[in-house]
């Protein structure tokens, strides 16, 4: 009896949540909806407009990077070293052994 009652009332539930009876008239639009997305539209057309007339005056710089030192090194070595690892990788793990 009461697997019964869970059956029916997991057959009825797609019928509830998706039935929506037919009152013969075009369903009307969501007033506050298209207000609220006519205000985010205004303000995405103005925003766009400003960034695209957006330009900024350019610094005066008064030093210049003549040598590499410091943090550069680390992606500098890591590119230098990268081929060579990779051919000593491919070397080591027999990876053309596997070919037959």
């Amino acid at each position: 009896n009461h697997l019964q009652k869970i059956d029916t009332a997991l057959s009825d539930l797609s019928f509830q949540i998706s039935y929506a009876a037919d009152s013969g008239k075009a369903s009307q639009p969501n007033i506050p909806f298209v207000i609220i997305s006519l205000f985010v539209a205004i303000g995405i057309f103005i925003g766009l407009k400003k960034l695209y007339k957006y330009d900024p005056r350019a610094m005066n710089y008064q030093f210049a990077y003549d040598n590499l030192g410091g943090w550069m090194m680390l992606p500098i070595l890591g590119l230098f070293f990268t081929p060579f690892r990779t051919l000593y990788q491919i070397y080591d793990g027999e990876y053309f052994n596997y070919i037959n």
